[in-house]
């Protein structure tokens, strides 16, 4: 990317937002429309540092107990094989739990399934 810029927003309770816009044209964003986001990001600051942080959303919840399993066993970094021989399932079963599990929560990537399940309450880490 050519052209990026950034607004930080203040949130209640000292929580903070990051803003970016990004553009492959380097001349996209000139000097007006960066004094222009700038003040759009004071208002817009001012705005958010009332608002009510509420708790996070548990992308897990629609889960059935064998794919909270499964999602947990991936956050521990076990491959489809592993995970398989764990669960005593073939790896066709797990890959399509995973698939499932995905779709579910939105998650992109076994990365993000991990990361997202990692601050999830289910998650624990191994004694």
């Amino acid at each position: 990317m050519h052209s990026a810029t950034a607004m930080h927003l203040d949130l209640a309770a000292g929580g903070h937002v990051l803003i970016g816009l990004f553009d492959p044209d380097k001349d996209a964003l000139g000097s007006k429309d960066l004094l222009a986001l700038r003040l759009l990001a004071r208002q817009l600051s001012i705005l958010t540092r009332s608002l009510e942080i509420l708790p996070g959303l548990d992308l897990f919840a629609a889960l059935t107990t064998r794919q909270r399993e499964v999602a947990t066993l991936v956050a521990d970094g076990l491959s489809n094989a592993a995970i398989a021989r764990q669960l005593m399932l073939t790896q066709d079963t797990v890959k399509k739990y995973v698939s499932r599990i995905l779709a579910t929560t939105g998650c992109g990537s076994r990365t993000q399934l991990a990361i997202d399940a990692r601050r999830q309450s289910f998650w624990s880490v191994p004694a």
